[in-house]
């Protein structure tokens, strides 16, 4: 489907093709009040990478809206996700299974403590990095990292889903949860992940 903004045609996709980077800056740019208008607004940022003000100023009628949503569809939480137990990594062609994730290793510790990050979702994608490169190379990390932002958001968010269980023993994992914890990857962390 395709919105009009300053005239200039942008194609919209539905919330079950967001890479893991819209996906973030989608929930990022909510507010708890958000109305339906704002969402929609802040879901078309995510996907086009216009500016919030240049999206705002689009006039939209009611029924534009109502299309745009049953298109779009429901954006899951990633309380909502349906866990997965293995990830295909595409470059490489292997699969990384839950069970084969050892959280105690010496290097993957040390990995978390010089990682500096305020959100919750970009540590674990970074974990997941980690362990898909094989290695403790930070280069090799970073660049698989940067490479994960552009895989479908359920994809990825189905599988590190049990990283947040790990992480947050007991709790709710929805993004407003997460949007609230501001956290290093720290000692403290480290030692969550080593029980």
């Amino acid at each position: 489907m395709k919105v009009k903004i300053n005239n200039k045609n942008h194609k919209i996709k539905p919330s079950s093709e967001l890479t893991v980077k819209e996906y973030t800056q989608y929930f990022d740019s909510l507010k708890d009040d958000s109305g339906n208008l704002e969402k929609l607004i802040c879901y078309i940022v995510a996907i086009t990478g216009l500016k919030y003000n240049h999206v705002a100023d689009i006039d939209i009628n009611e029924t534009t809206i109502r299309r745009l949503f049953a298109y779009i569809g429901e954006i899951p939480q990633a309380k909502d996700m349906p866990e997965s137990k293995e990830f295909y990594y595409k470059r490489t062609g292997k699969t990384l299974y839950q069970k084969s994730v050892n959280w105690r290793t010496i290097g993957v510790r040390k990995l978390l403590e010089e990682r500096k990050t305020d959100d919750p979702l970009d540590q674990v994608v970074y974990l997941l990095a980690i362990y898909l490169s094989n290695d403790y190379d930070h280069q090799k990390i970073e660049e698989i990292y940067k490479e994960l932002q552009d895989y479908n958001a359920v994809d990825v968010l189905s599988f590190v889903i049990f990283f947040f269980k790990k992480l947050y023993p007991g709790r709710n994992y929805d993004r407003s949860f997460l949007k609230m914890q501001p956290r290093k990857a720290n000692t403290n962390t480290v030692k969550r992940l080593s029980k």
